[in-house]
């Protein structure tokens, strides 16, 4: 049986207790509420992501941090709804589990040209993530109905970096070798 990846802070990052109790802090039904208000989806990442605008930023190592509800679609199982694999390279970035029923979060590290993947680890409700820096991450609805969380990132996370956006720190896993975790359908969502 393999070892289950470390999804929580390492001892060498910044603490991110703070952003981890923003999160337990938000009322699962109001984040439900907000998302259901939300219809579009955002194209870059393949998921609805809302603004959670009645919570302040925190500062964590000199970045702000803002929370955000994000919700995946339902799919199945052989053709789940995922986040498009990316990864950011400043600051970790923290979810809260809040609804759903078959998620799997998928996580790698680039090496050389490609994405070497870890184990896939089923998450559940209540359960909390860390992504740290420079690990490419997707995480996967393989039920039918939507899956829910909760978030805290920089606003640059958000934000695709292109030739024209360097300050985006959001970068896709489509030109390396073995972008998407090998279970997932080959084609994007």
């Amino acid at each position: 049986m393999s070892e289950r990846p470390d999804l929580s802070a390492h001892n060498d990052a910044p603490d991110v207790t703070p952003l981890i109790e923003g999160l337990r802090s938000l009322d699962p039904h109001q984040v439900k509420a907000e998302l259901d208000r939300q219809s579009a989806v955002d194209p870059s990442v393949g998921i609805i992501i809302a603004p959670l605008t009645d919570m302040e930023a925190t500062a964590v190592n000199g970045q702000a941090f803002r929370y955000y509800g994000a919700r995946i679609l339902g799919g199945h199982p052989e053709d789940p709804r995922y986040v498009r694999p990316h990864v950011h390279q400043q600051g970790q970035e923290p979810y809260l589990i809040l609804d759903g029923t078959s998620g799997e979060m998928n996580t790698g590290r680039i090496i050389d040209e490609g994405v070497a993947w870890d184990d896939p680890r089923d998450v559940s409700p209540g359960e909390v993530i860390v992504i740290e820096e420079g690990q490419v991450h997707s995480l996967a609805n393989k039920g039918e109905a939507p899956f829910d969380f909760v978030f805290a990132s920089p606003d640059s996370h958000l934000q695709d970096q292109t030739l024209e956006n360097q300050a985006g720190d959001r970068m896709f896993t489509d030109h390396l070798d073995n972008p998407l975790p090998p279970h997932y359908p080959q084609e994007a969502p």
